[in-house]
């Protein structure tokens, strides 16, 4: 699934679509958008298929454990309110965004 998304991300994005779009239409967008997503899909098959977890350096499987820990230590108090203050953030430039507009 990570593969997949890792050849698709920059072969199709929003930008390259609207750009399509507004060149050559909306067939060879929606062509563009088919191919991208079933080349990406079938190359992220074929290479999870492969098993190649065992090409992942030590050091990599250590840092997301580390990193698994912390975040279960983060998650008390002090991360729910972080989630909220960025909630209320997003919220606050919604708001002033449409309020401009």
């Amino acid at each position: 699934m990570t593969l997949s998304f890792l050849i698709s991300a920059p072969m199709v994005n929003e930008i390259a679509l609207v750009l399509l779009f507004g060149l050559f239409g909306w067939k060879v967008a929606a062509l563009y958008l088919v191919t991208g997503l079933t080349i990406a899909i079938a190359a992220g098959f074929i290479l999870g298929r492969m098993k190649l977890e065992r090409f992942v350096e030590p050091w990599v499987y250590e840092s997301m454990r580390a990193e698994a820990s912390f975040e279960r230590e983060r998650l008390g108090f002090d991360g729910r309110v972080g989630k909220g203050v960025v909630a209320t953030g997003i919220l606050l430039v919604g708001w002033m965004f449409n309020a401009v507009l």
